[in-house]
């Protein structure tokens, strides 16, 4: 494997890695949201950048998933259908890290969240060579 084709790859097995975690929290008898929900974002951030790295696409080192959707939106259209959904997963990407946050997710947007990075982590992992894929 080329070592950009090795990149995406790391790239596509550490968004795994985060989806299953937000999984995996999600499913607590007591769901720890505010993680999740991170999760979730890392793992649209990171598909993305997987998808941008296939293209040789360079990118400023952002968790903005609405300009890494900017960037990724012309390699496979697609992606529009979650760019709203991705759009506020963003924010978990910082606001509720830190004390003084304004509360956290509630359930609806959890599962939200993790409809969205699992759909676009799929979407993304089918238009990627197989090799790459985790």
């Amino acid at each position: 494997m080329t070592p950009k084709l090795e990149l995406v790859r790391e790239w596509l097995v550490k968004a795994d890695a985060d989806l299953r975690s937000a999984k995996v929290l999600a499913k607590l008898a007591e769901p720890i949201r505010e993680t999740a929900c991170f999760h979730c974002q890392q793992t649209v951030e990171k598909a993305l950048k997987a998808l941008l790295t296939l293209h040789e696409v360079s990118c400023d080192p952002v968790h903005s998933i609405d300009y890494l959707m900017d960037l990724c939106g012309p390699l496979e259209a697609g992606l529009e259908r979650y760019r709203l959904k991705g759009r506020d997963l963003t924010a978990y990407a910082v606001k509720y890290r830190y004390p003084g946050s304004p509360g956290e997710p509630s359930l609806e947007d959890l599962a939200e969240g993790i409809e969205c990075a699992g759909w676009i982590y799929s979407r993304i992992v089918d238009c990627v060579p197989q090799e790459c894929r985790p």
